[in-house]
């Protein structure tokens, strides 16, 4: 989707920035932070969910306070290459990131958001 079909689309109070090349649009009301990519039509790449949104996966809410080290041994069982980062839980086979501050030292608090995100976005994350 395109910036102005993102913005259609959820029709609220939005505040935009850039952070490096890539351009944000926050809805703070729904909960939702779209990026989109550095390049004309600004197609979103990946989604940022944190409260009070009540992101769905598989029938699990992921914000539903569950720990966050309980959301990987959940999704271990349906993804066997789950990365643990120190900033949270990367599913690239789903296109997930379950973030924290640190995940070893916050592990059994919830995530304080979840990415979607496009094949690609978080490469660099391997390395």
């Amino acid at each position: 989707m395109t910036q102005t079909e993102v913005r259609q689309l959820l029709n609220g109070k939005v505040e935009a920035f850039q952070r490096g090349e890539e351009l944000w649009d926050t809805f703070d009301d729904s909960g939702i932070q779209v990026c989109y990519g550095c390049q004309e039509p600004y197609r979103c790449c990946a989604v940022m969910l944190y409260q009070p949104a009540n992101p769905i996966f598989q029938g699990w809410n992921l914000l539903d306070g569950t720990s966050i080290e309980d959301w990987r041994n959940r999704l271990v069982l349906i993804d066997n290459a789950i990365e643990t980062v120190t900033e949270g839980v990367v599913s690239y086979k789903f296109g997930i990131y379950l973030s924290t501050q640190d995940y070893h030292l916050f592990d059994k608090e919830p995530p304080e958001s979840i990415v979607v995100f496009e094949r690609g976005y978080y490469d660099d994350l391997l390395d």
